[in-house]
């Protein structure tokens, strides 16, 4: 299990983050179109139903971690074999973040650049950063969420002369079909990639609270997301949205105040690469972790290398451009249901059973040894 030091606000930074920089990949408005805000607060209440199995399982197998856990419930054979999917989940999710988000670079700020340039110094540092540790991570996540926090609100703040609040209307005008896809969409994708961010338990301090520490990181993510979606809708309007591959960079470039307040758009390509980065290395560390646990190295980050660039050349066999990138997303929740729903809710009937069967055999031991004393007796 390794030294368990990362702490509580670092972890729930990290899933604030996590949460935040799915908004490069995913668009803000969903198939609920301008009701899609009330799609994310909805979506936000049954993600805190989701976070309680995490926290029941983590709880029921306090000395093992996330991956581990498969293994103790499934045995070892089939435990070895979800972490290896785990792992191809993990690496998909990276390659995913980590294609479009050297797409943003490319179009929004280097569109001379060669991606090969870009791929040379965030591949590097990306590996560098998850192989000095989960706590590495979770310090740059907690260093870095003030300043996303601060620029979302400034960016809000000064938007506010430019929004319309008609654009949200007709209220539940999608219709409910809309809505339980919109619902369903935010709950998969981003607020249940929070699964990939459980293994860092692990290493926590044996004091935190999984649940409490995993809703405090949603409750910061979704209200920042909950921000920008409104922004986005109010500024453009759900059609409008819907035409832009990178809706919060272009909503935030109306903003002009004056000739002295122009190009706010580069705080939000600041956040989403910020946010991106930490996603990416989310990814990537879920992945090092479940490839380490399926060829029985336990807790080694060593296959972050590989994994890396199998993420980046992924990314490029299963995409021939951006558009392609963002067509394929609305197949991601499909994709994430076994590993954010099934096998985590299957490992934890498991483990109950299991629990159940050794409290009854401790029992029935118990009253055998009490009537072997009274038969001495007598």
């Amino acid at each position: 299990m390794g030294k368990r030091k990362t702490t509580d606000r670092k972890i729930s930074s990290i899933i604030a983050l996590q949460i935040i920089g799915s908004s490069l990949v995913i668009s803000s408005v969903g198939p609920a179109m301008q009701d899609s805000w009330i799609a994310i607060i909805i979506g936000v209440g049954l993600s805190i139903l989701l976070t309680w199995v995490y926290g029941a399982l983590l709880k029921l197998y306090p000395d093992r971690g996330f991956l581990q856990i498969f293994q103790e419930a499934f045995g070892n054979t089939a435990g070895k074999a979800v972490c290896g999917l785990y792992a191809a989940y993990a690496i998909f999710a990276g390659a995913q973040t980590f294609y479009i988000y050297d797409e943003f670079i490319k179009i929004v700020g280097l569109n001379e650049t060669p991606q090969v340039a870009i791929l040379m110094v965030s591949l590097p540092l990306i590996i560098w950063h998850v192989r000095s540790g989960p706590d590495n991570i979770g310090s740059c996540a907690k260093f870095l969420l003030p300043i996303v926090l601060i620029f979302v609100g400034l960016t809000f703040l000064l938007a506010i002369p430019f929004m319309d609040v008609d654009n949200l209307k007709p209220v539940l005008g999608s219709g409910p079909t809309a809505l339980v896809h919109g619902t369903f969409s935010a709950l998969v994708a981003p607020l249940g990639e929070i699964v990939l961010v459980v293994p860092f338990f692990g290493v926590a301090d044996r004091n935190i609270k999984p649940l409490r520490v995993m809703v405090k990181g949603i409750l910061i993510g979704s209200a920042v997301l909950l921000m920008a979606t409104l922004r986005n809708l109010m500024i453009l309007g759900a059609p409008t949205c819907r035409l832009f591959l990178f809706a919060s960079y272009d909503a935030v470039g109306v903003i002009s105040i004056g000739d002295f307040v122009s190009r706010i758009s580069v705080l939000i390509g600041i956040n989403l690469v910020l946010s991106g980065i930490v996603r990416i290395d989310v990814s990537l560390y879920a992945a090092s972790l479940s490839v380490s646990e399926a060829l029985g190295t336990r807790g080694s980050t060593r296959p972050a290398a590989c994994c890396g660039l199998l993420m980046v050349v992924l990314g490029y066999i299963l995409y021939n451009n951006v558009l392609s990138a963002v067509n394929f997303i609305p197949y991601i929740p499909t994709i994430s249901i076994p590993f954010q729903f099934i096998f985590p809710l299957i490992a934890l009937i498991t483990g109950k059973i299991k629990g159940a069967g050794r409290k009854k055999q401790a029992g029935n031991g118990t009253g055998e040894r009490q009537q072997r004393r009274e038969n001495a007796e007598n």
